[in-house]
């Protein structure tokens, strides 16, 4: 089963930021792996695919933004917030090769967990470290298509959804 119960009800950190600020910055991420450009690396010494990437961002603990994508190579890469722009994009380990998108969300603890699906439909996910890199991947099961969908109650559980590769009804996982 897989859910993370917070010890307090959880309550989002206050932000300085003017929600048009908070969207530039979002923009700003998705211009760096869109638009050509990862981290002053040019699109075509990128490790990660610039023109139909899949790409997911999620605000930290620390309060920094990091951008989560599929790379040519079948992980997942990322990239943290910092004050000069964003750090060099950096592999999250795990043996599996992705067969989906990246799907981020913030835990109750305020860690970012990643979701992917591998080939054959099963689903993984791992937490974010804020100081970089991500901690052991754990398989969810599953026979799923397209990418998992995970969410944060109000209670502070998480809650994933995908779609079942054998008759496309909603699959759950809380």
């Amino acid at each position: 089963m897989f859910s993370l119960l917070a010890s307090s009800a959880y309550t989002p950190p206050s932000v300085d930021a003017t929600p048009a600020l908070a969207l530039e910055v979002q923009a700003e991420a998705a211009t760096l792996v869109t638009g050509g450009l990862l981290s002053g690396v040019d699109a075509a010494d990128a490790p990660m695919p610039s023109d139909q990437c899949s790409a997911a961002t999620a605000i930290g603990k620390d309060r920094r933004l990091v951008a989560v994508a599929l790379g040519y190579d079948s992980q997942y890469w990322a990239s943290w917030q910092s004050a000069g722009g964003f750090l060099p994009w950096e592999a999250l380990g795990g043996s599996a090769h992705f067969a989906s998108g990246p799907a981020v969300v913030q835990d109750a603890h305020g860690d970012v967990a990643v979701f992917g699906r591998v080939p054959g439909g099963r689903v993984q996910y791992a937490t974010l470290r804020a100081a970089g890199g991500a901690g052991d991947w754990a398989d969810l099961g599953g026979a799923t298509i397209g990418r998992p969908a995970p969410i944060m109650d109000s209670r502070g559980l998480l809650h994933v959804f995908a779609q079942s590769a054998t008759d496309h009804a909603v699959l759950y996982k809380g």
